[in-house]
């Protein structure tokens, strides 16, 4: 699937970091959003979506990916993971994909009090296999950004945790 990837140009993102690419996966359609964000967290589905030319989100998320964007390290992990695993890319081609948000500047690192806090809510949020993007939602609590996200429950997760989230596809 490697030959399937595309490298564009930076500014293409409107960025003025390295160039960055996609990969395409078959997905059709796509709808219109008007999200400009100037500092904000980003999750692995608006990720994933902005990294794939063919999800039916591409240019929704595209959009939010700003060169202000924030990723939590868990993002990112499950984002490279994700490429590999579903989308088939080599390390190689995930890694160059995620190198532009994979520095330190971009990255925000879990803490030990979004853990607490979340494990502490865990019984009231009804938390199971969700208990990541909780982390995630708590990570952007504690950094005081937006969040963007197309995932539907991780957006009411954020919500629940009073943290300023836009859910892209509503």
């Amino acid at each position: 699937m490697d030959d399937d990837v595309t490298i564009s140009l930076a500014d293409r993102l409107a960025l003025e970091d390295p160039p960055t690419g996609t990969i395409r996966h078959q997905r059709p359609g796509h709808r219109r959003n008007r999200f400009r964000a100037t500092l904000a967290l980003i999750d692995t589905s608006a990720l994933l979506a902005a990294l794939v030319q063919d999800h039916e989100h591409h240019a929704i998320a595209r959009r939010a990916l700003t060169p202000t964007i924030r990723v939590p390290v868990i993002v990112i992990a499950e984002t490279f993971s994700q490429l590999r695993r579903t989308f088939g890319q080599s390390a190689r081609t995930a890694a160059q994909l995620l190198q532009p948000w994979s520095r330190p500047e971009h990255i925000l690192s879990n803490t030990a009090s979004a853990t607490a806090a979340n494990l502490a809510r865990a019984v009231e949020l009804d938390l199971g296999g969700n208990i990541h993007d909780a982390v995630i939602a708590q990570i952007c609590a504690e950094a005081g950004l937006p969040f963007v996200t197309l995932d539907g429950r991780q957006h009411r997760i954020a919500l629940a945790l009073r943290v300023n989230s836009t859910y892209l596809i509503a």
